[in-house]
């Protein structure tokens, strides 16, 4: 290898880890570090001109509902006519899956991705330490938040970590050593982040995590249930002697609560959106301002918005979005949009279950629990509200995708050669949608 070819391939590994670290302390910043590897990578393709190696017949299977998702999104953002508002939230879908993109046409070595995944979890450990720390000495709120964002991104962070740890701790590889001290740490300070977060969603998805992996791990079913009644028996204990647990969950089957008033209200006003819009939608990224111009706002919900997190536009009172990922796909999409969703998420968790199914390994497992966890996230809160959450899911995927790849398919299969072309064809599209954006704002 040249030695400018050593330097640049150090460089963009370097990025890359910085972006581990930086992303949870300043987002803004670790988004730096992943675009200059990104272009760095541009650069190589440049340089080298010549046809990449690159295993289609595997990567196509994880690609395929990505680029059916991004070119289904494109193709709705087209039909409102490239209008500012769609295209803009279009840029910031398409910067979100940059990191995913890096790493796959990296496609690091496994200690490479040993390297990664380490930092990873050192970035993340760090930011949930910090959250106890700042729930406990620092902040008066009543929940954990993390360095630099909110408390629902902490939280969509905690439902990315929770079934990597406990997978881990049951590979034989990692028990049966030292490994297995730390990563229980590591576990308990998520679970104790979990707690102080105090979002309901959370608690439920990680209780639906520990089902699913008594069902899907433990062999016979004797232990299975004598493992989901310990844990029956112990929630049941926590919810009756922990007044905050306590008060939480009765909180959202309390019509008079806002949160759970809010969420009800703001679903169904955004339905009534949507069946007047039902082909191609109000547009993505329309949701807020069509709520106010068309007077979709109900009374009920504009009372509760005075109370709760909301937008003005003018003197109104707007709802941010329909805490919903299918109702805003639906309502800033239409029809075509829900299937767009809905195809996108069948299709990947179909996927990584024939994963679970094939190779039958700890990781595929908690990469499916997940994915299964974000896309069940989407029932009460709008995932692509926060982008970050979204953004890490996707490099966590692509790191898992190169991971399985390297561990049992690279030296099994036959490797294809991909013209660099196809890859240039990546940043044409990326940056023409920029351009897109930009042109937008002074024409449509």
């Amino acid at each position: 290898m040249k030695k400018y070819e050593l330097f640049i391939n150090k460089s963009i590994l370097f990025c890359i880890i910085m972006f581990c670290i930086t992303f949870f302390i300043k987002e803004d910043l670790g988004n730096i570090f992943i675009r200059i590897a990104f272009l760095l990578e541009l650069i190589q393709l440049i340089r080298e001109k010549q046809k990449k190696e690159f295993n289609w017949n595997y990567f196509k299977r994880y690609i395929n509902p990505i680029l059916f998702f991004i070119l289904g999104i494109f193709l709705m953002v087209t039909l409102d006519m490239f209008k500012y508002e769609s295209i803009s939230m279009f840029e910031s879908i398409i910067k979100m899956i940059i990191p995913f993109v890096v790493i796959l046409i990296k496609r690091p070595s496994l200690k490479e991705l040993y390297l990664i995944v380490g930092v990873l979890i050192i970035g993340l450990f760090i930011n949930n330490i910090y959250a106890i720390y700042n729930y406990m000495f620092i902040n008066s709120s009543s929940r954990a938040m993390g360095i630099s964002e909110g408390v629902l991104y902490l939280a969509g962070l905690l439902l990315l970590q929770f079934p990597f740890y406990l997978c881990i701790l049951m590979d034989k590889k990692i028990i049966n050593n030292k490994l297995k001290y730390i990563f229980g740490v590591i576990l308990l300070v998520v679970l104790i982040s979990i707690y102080i977060n105090s979002s309901r969603m959370t608690w439920c998805l990680i209780a639906f995590d520990m089902l699913v992996f008594i069902l899907l791990v433990v062999q016979t079913w004797k232990k299975k249930i004598l493992l989901f009644m310990v844990i029956l028996l112990s929630l049941s204990f926590i919810y009756n002697y922990n007044e905050h647990v306590y008060h939480k969950i009765n909180d959202a089957f309390d019509m008079e609560s806002t949160s759970t008033k809010g969420h009800y209200y703001y679903a169904r006003d955004g339905l009534n959106l949507f069946y007047d819009n039902k082909l191609l939608g109000v547009g993505l990224n329309n949701f807020k301002e069509s709520m106010v111009k068309g007077n979709y706002v109900s009374i009920e919900a504009e009372n509760n918005l005075k109370k709760d997190l909301h937008n003005k536009i003018g003197d109104k009172y707007v709802m941010p979005h329909a805490h919903n990922d299918i109702i805003m796909f639906l309502s800033e999409m239409g029809v075509l949009g829900g299937a767009i969703y809905i195809i996108f998420n069948i299709t990947l968790v179909k996927v990584l279950f024939n994963d679970w199914i094939k190779y039958k390994n700890y990781i595929s497992l908690a990469m499916l629990m997940v994915t299964i966890n974000i896309i069940l996230r989407g029932i009460t809160d709008y995932n692509f509200a926060l982008m970050g959450v979204v953004s890490v899911y996707f490099f966590i995927l692509s790191v898992y995708i190169c991971y399985i790849y390297r561990k049992y398919v690279y030296n099994e299969s036959i490797i294809d050669k991909v013209s660099y072309k196809y890859l240039l064809s990546i940043y044409g599209f990326i940056i023409s949608v920029i351009l897109l954006r930009i042109l937008s704002k002074h024409i449509f």
